[in-house]
C-alpha cells in the first residue's frame, strides 16, 4: 500500500473513531499477541472480540469491505474452519512490527507463520492493521492482507 494512502487511511480511522479514554494496562504489542492466541485456540468468538464494531477489511485485488463485528465473526469461523480443514493449526508472529501513533492509535504491520499438526512451517500470511483504542480497550478497525514482503518494518 503506498505510503500516502495508507497516511490517508490512518487519518480516516484516527477521526472516524477517535474517543476519549484513559490508557489501559495493555500495550498495542500484548493487544496483538492475545489477538493471535484466539487463533490458535481456533476461536472465532474471542477473534471477532479484538475487532471494532465495523471493521474494513481490503486486500490484494480485493474491494475493500466494511464488515460488522457479527460478519466479521462469520468470516474469522469460515477461515478458522478452512485453515484447520489444511492441516494448520498454529499461528505465530514471524515479524511483528508496531507502530504507535498516539497512546490511542497504533498501526501493526505483522507476519503471521502457520504450521500443521506435525509443527512444520506451512506458509506466511501478512496483514496490516489499524487499532485504536477504543472505551480503554484496543481494537481493530482495518485489516489490510497483503504479501509479506510489503510489511512495515523500522
Amino acid at each position: 500500500m503506498p505510503h500516502s494512502i495508507l497516511l490517508k487511511l490512518v487519518t480516516f480511522v484516527s477521526l472516524a473513531f477517535f474517543q476519549s479514554t484513559s490508557f489501559a494496562e495493555e500495550s498495542a504489542e500484548q493487544f496483538f499477541a492475545h489477538y493471535l492466541d484466539s487463533y490458535n485456540a481456533h476461536d472465532p468468538v474471542a477473534a471477532s472480540q479484538h475487532y471494532h464494531q465495523e471493521v474494513m477489511i481490503t486486500g490484494v485485488g480485493s474491494t475493500p469491505r466494511l464488515l460488522s463485528n457479527e460478519q466479521m465473526k462469520q468470516f474469522l469461523a469460515g477461515f478458522l474452519a478452512s485453515q484447520k480443514s489444511n492441516d494448520i493449526v498454529s499461528f505465530e508472529w514471524a515479524s511483528m512490527n508496531v507502530f504507535s501513533l498516539s497512546d490511542k492509535v497504533a498501526i501493526a504491520s505483522n507476519i503471521a507463520s502457520r504450521s500443521n499438526s506435525q509443527g512444520e512451517f506451512i506458509e506466511n500470511a501478512a496483514g496490516t492493521f489499524i487499532a485504536n483504542r477504543i472505551n480503554n480497550q484496543w481494537k481493530i478497525v482495518s485489516l489490510n492482507i497483503h504479501a509479506s514482503e510489503n510489511v512495515i518494518a523500522q
